[in-house]
């Protein structure tokens, strides 16, 4: 959404399943947040992607949600616009403290493995977006050196 960059916090699926083998070896009570370490923003997950991204207003958000009420799309609630402008991320400490497990995937790892996964063909090589990031971090310290 426009103005807006939602943080992600992802979980890959061998550390989902080895956090619930864990829960429930390891007999505990209790809630645990499951979350591997690390977050990445919305913008970050398009750029690793080699996607374009599109900011669109959320007013318009609101106005393509309801178009597409009652067609073979799936209606966006208003709790997944939420998501869609703010994102979540969880405290795993108790997690790792007291249910004793430690993810084996990052966030940004866990990304990359679904992206390779899919198969996903990038509009733009995110090799060139990281070389782009490079060069204009290395013009900004000339021109201020």
């Amino acid at each position: 959404m426009l103005g807006r960059d939602a943080r992600l916090q992802l979980l890959h699926e061998q550390d989902a399943l080895g956090a619930l083998e864990r829960a429930t070896m390891a007999g505990k009570a209790g809630t645990f947040n499951i979350a591997a370490d690390g977050m990445m923003m919305m913008s970050q997950a398009v750029r690793r992607s080699g996607q374009l991204g599109i900011p669109v207003p959320s007013f318009a958000v609101a106005a393509i949600a309801s178009f597409t009420k009652g067609t073979r799309y799936t209606e966006l609630s208003s709790e997944q616009r939420d998501w869609l402008a703010y994102g979540r991320a969880m405290d795993n400490t108790r997690m790792k403290t007291e249910l004793g497990y430690q993810p084996k995937w990052t966030t940004i790892g866990a990304f990359g493995d679904y992206v390779r996964g899919r198969g996903i063909t990038p509009v733009i090589e995110p090799e060139w977006v990281r070389s782009l990031g490079d060069r204009a971090v290395a013009f900004a310290q000339k021109i201020s050196s």
